[in-house]
């Protein structure tokens, strides 16, 4: 029983690896998107 939750935490261990950077890019434009959105208004 205890083989499958290590496998199981070590799969979703991978999956959090994969997805930080991507998080990480996706936050930072947003971030300058709504900034950039907010002070050129027409």
């Amino acid at each position: 029983m205890g083989e499958i939750w290590t496998g199981l935490g070590f799969n979703w261990s991978i999956y959090f690896m994969i997805m930080i950077p991507y998080l990480l890019v996706g936050g930072f434009a947003l971030v300058l998107y709504l900034n950039y959105r907010k002070h050129h208004k027409t």
